[in-house]
């Protein structure tokens, strides 16, 4: 069995990155999964040290598969994907730490960075509370690789998530997954947003958490 880490669905054909170890520093996999019978038709052995890879999108306007991933499990940049390969070509740097894309049908990207710890507010002593912010939603433009803040989702996720465009809707659909700390327990969810806004609603939560 191997834990898959990002998967996208093209043309009859899902493509994922998974590993065959217990964590993600071991042997990198990149495979072609049948969607209807779930069965690897093709995988190609990637090795140590391959790229976190976090989400995948593909662009319909471009034919291209791009990729979030990084070095460690703490930054990430944005990949185009060899789809026979697997191998990542780096196509641009970002300082957000991104972990969920989709392709849009305007040609942008939309990204998804990460909750981050933020001052929130001071206690009744006046000492410092520090906590998740909300996750946020942004545009990245591949052409001029401009990279701009749509907004505040109004959503915590500071884990692993994915994200896909739904060309019917016009609207995103995201899986985020919050952790307040170690002991906490995670939450997990199926949130909608508003490409424009960046509004997220809950549509409810994803598997038992």
């Amino acid at each position: 069995i191997y834990p898959i880490y990002s998967e996208e669905y093209v043309d009859g054909a899902i493509y994922a990155y998974g590993f065959d170890g217990d964590d993600w520093e071991a042997n990198w996999q990149f495979m072609t999964i049948d969607p209807e019978s779930f069965e690897i038709v093709d995988m190609k052995d990637l090795g140590e040290g391959f790229p976190f890879v976090y989400d995948m999108t593909y662009d319909y306007n471009t034919s291209t598969m791009y990729a979030v991933a990084g070095p460690s499990e703490n930054d990430a940049d944005l990949y185009i994907v060899n789809m026979e390969t697997g191998e990542l070509t780096l196509f641009m740097e970002t300082t957000e730490f991104f972990m969920s894309i989709a392709a849009g049908p305007n040609g942008k990207i939309y990204a998804i960075e990460n909750s981050q710890e933020e001052l929130l507010g001071y206690d009744e002593f006046d000492r410092e509370i520090y906590g998740f912010g909300n996750a946020k939603l942004y545009t990245i433009d591949p052409i001029s690789k401009k990279i701009e803040l749509v907004g505040d989702t109004g959503v915590k996720s500071n884990m692993i998530a994915s994200m896909t465009y739904d060309y019917d809707t016009d609207m995103l659909y995201w899986t985020p997954v919050f952790r307040e700390n170690f002991y906490a327990p995670i939450s997990t969810a199926l949130v909608m947003i508003e490409p424009a806004t960046a509004k997220g609603s809950n549509l409810g939560m994803v598997g038992a958490a």
